[in-house]
Parts: C-alpha cells; structure tokens; sequence
C-alpha cells in the first residue's frame, strides 16, 4: 500500500496515521516541512528505526549528501533518475537485511540461491558475500545459460560460495536438452561442472526424475561418478499443469527408483539424497540404513557432506522467499505465509499457523498422519497440494501401507 504527502509536516501525520512503514521515499524540497528535517524528526521516534529512508532530490552538493546520511538516511539519489536506478538501491540493502535476519534463526540455516536465474543479478556477488559475513553457508542453482562463465565462476569462489548445483536430466543432449528445451543445455552444462570443479567449486547435481528420463537411473548414477561431485539430488515430480502431470511416474516406480538409489548410495564417490520424495527415507530406514549416509566403504566420505538434518520437508526445516518478497514453506508449495520485509521471515517460520501445521505430523490427512514413519518422511506437502489441493492430504505417490500399531 502506498502514501502521498505534500510536504513533511503531512508526512508525519500520515505515519502516525498509519505507524511503522517499510520504506520512504523523501525530496528535500518541500514547503512547511523539508527532506532534511522531515528525517531528522522520523530518526528521532525509535519506532521508524527500521524504516529505509531514501532521499530523492535535486540536491547535488556533496555537503548537503553528507547531511542526509548523517541525519539517517540509508540512500541518496540525484534527479534525473530511472526506476532501475531506485530499484538497484533498494535491492541491496534488503538483502543484507533477509541475510541478517536468517542469521539469526537459532541455528543458522543454508541459504540456496536459486530461481529464475541468480546469475542475471548484478548483485549476485555481494548477496553472497553479505551471507558469508553474517555467517551463513550459501550455495547456488543458476541455469545452464553463457553467464556462467568461467570467470564468473572463480567471482563466486571468491564472493565466499560453498557449492555450485547444476540441473542435468540426461546421460545425453538428446535427453537433457529434449526436457530442458534448450539445445546446447547438455554441453553447457557439462562445461560448468568442469570450470567448477577446476577452481575447487563444490558441485552438486541435480536430476528430475519423469516418464523421460526414469530408465536412465542406473546409467545417470554411472555417469555422473566421473564428474567429482559431492552430491546427487534427486527430484521428484510435483505436478503443476496438465502437461507436466503427464510426465508423473507411478506410485510403485518410485519404490523401484528408490531401490536403485541406496544400491548406488552404498557404492558411489558422492552422497545421494531426494527431494519431494521423502520416502525414500522410509524407504531406506525399513533396510536398516542411514538416508543421510551410505554404508559401503565410501561411507565416511559421504557423512562430510554438509546435509539437511533428517526430516526436513516443505515449511519444517525449509523456507522459500520468492523475487518479490513472498514467503512460501518451500518453492514447491506456493502458500504464502508471509511477505518480506514487511514480515520478519523467523517469526513467519516460528509463529505462522501454515509453517505450525506443516511441522506437526500427527495432524496430517490419511495414513500419513498415523504412519510410524511420520516424524522423518511425512510426505510432499507440495505433491498433496498440487494433486488433491490440499496440503495436509495424503501423499498421493506412496505405496506404502502403515502398521497398526505405532512401532516407532
């Protein structure tokens, strides 16, 4: 929502009207009340502390810049301006501000820079370096596209990044670039993984399992052994849209791929873990192993890679803050809980009703509410949300029939 005032007198009146506002755009020429005085008197109340003051002028004397930011204003702009020049301005500091405020959650938590397409900010690289300062471990997902260069790569190793994730599909361009739909993807990609690995980048890979690609499984986790990763995530299909729908695999094709994940798990140079497909720990559970580890001889290299504690799922151990602010539980779940930086973003994830929900099992639909494995699988919330539109149902992809009596 939006406020006019004429001048700084009716600002004033205006905010405690309204109280605290998230940003304030202030021209230093007004009649009654000036910029420079309007600021001095919003400084002053430590309710507007958080306030981000921008001040907007023709006022090009650099006397008269120093006055404003040591009377409180975060950001100065010279008439003429673009809206990218306000935009650039703003972006920053409330980036340092959502890096400040995952910091503070009790345990820090792992920021993902994912999208879209991180690499196409121009502040990539001080988004990351701002995490790293505060104490965060950040990793990034960019697109396969000609940004990531090789020296941009090495700007990321240098900004402070962790690891590197690349999408791929395919043993083979004809697969990759056939589901990416992008020729050349496959290539681009590979080449990434090797200017990464050649700066001593962590790379993960990341594969969406469909009708496509399924009968790949066993020659993907072959492949990719050569590549010096560290971890392979694989995804599972969250159905939005007909068409994707269509490439959903069946319930019982999950307990296949499963089976062949922990038999690669216990044999490969690099951890394997899922996503959206949270049974896979019960799936491994139920044949005495670790999900977060294999139990071959390639064991102990697995358990140092830096992994999600157990039973972490859409809002339980997981957020998402979209381009613009919104709060989801994960990228998958689109249900806004929250808007950044209106909202704080740790108390959305501790007081929310729909993060609540999302972290209390029991109160699950069908047999995931009564299934012994609930605490550490619980199902997609985001599949149940996309299939039966409701995120506490049932996950729809499982096969697995609970006991009757709670064992666990």
């Amino acid at each position: 929502e939006v406020f006019e005032a004429g001048h700084g007198r009716e600002a004033l009146e205006v905010l405690e009207e309204i109280g605290k506002t998230e940003l304030m755009l202030v021209d230093w020429n007004m009649p009654e009340m000036n910029g420079y005085d309007f600021v001095c008197a919003v400084r002053s109340d430590d309710y507007c502390d958080a306030s981000f003051l921008m001040m907007v002028t023709t006022e090009t004397e650099m006397t008269q810049v120093v006055k404003a930011l040591e009377a409180g204003v975060n950001e100065y702009v010279m008439k003429p301006f673009t809206k990218e020049v306000i935009l650039e301005k703003l972006n920053l500091p409330l980036c340092h501000k959502l890096t400040e405020q995952l910091a503070s959650f009790p345990q820090r938590p792992i920021l993902v820079l994912t999208g879209g397409d991180p690499m196409k900010r121009d502040d990539v690289f001080d988004i990351i370096w701002a995490g790293v300062d505060t104490g965060l471990t950040v990793t990034m997902t960019p697109s396969a596209t000609p940004l990531v260069t090789p020296q941009a790569i090495e700007q990321l190793k240098a900004a402070g990044l962790s690891r590197l994730a690349v999408s791929l599909d395919g043993v083979d361009a004809a697969t990759h670039d056939g589901i990416r739909g992008v020729e050349g993807s496959f290539q681009q990609t590979l080449q990434i993984i090797r200017e990464a690995r050649a700066v001593r980048l962590p790379v993960q890979i990341n594969t969406m399992v469909s009708k496509r690609n399924v009968e790949q499984v066993d020659a993907m986790a072959e492949f990719i052994a050569d590549l010096d990763i560290i971890l392979w995530s694989v995804f599972f299909l969250v159905p939005v849209g007909r068409g994707v729908a269509e490439q959903r695999i069946a319930p019982e094709q999950y307990e296949e791929v499963f089976e062949r994940l922990w038999h690669h798990a216990e044999t490969k140079p690099y951890s394997i873990k899922t996503t959206e497909a949270h049974h896979y720990r019960r799936f491994v559970l139920q044949r005495g192993g670790n999900p977060q580890r294999g139990t071959g001889e390639l064991a102990e290299h697995a358990d140092r890679v830096q992994r999600a504690p157990l039973g972490v799922s859409d809002g339980k151990g997981c957020m998402f803050v979209s381009h613009i602010g919104q709060i989801f539980p994960s990228g998958f779940l689109p249900i806004e809980a929250g808007r950044f930086p209106r909202d704080s973003i740790v108390e959305v994830y501790q007081d929310s009703p729909i993060f609540k929900q999302l972290r209390d099992p029991d109160g699950f639909g069908g047999k995931c509410g009564r299934c012994e494995f609930r605490q550490i699988c619980g199902g997609s919330r985001a599949r149940a949300y996309a299939v039966m539109g409701d995120y506490l149902a049932a996950e729809p992809d499982c096969v697995y029939q609970p006991a009757e009596q709670d064992d666990i």
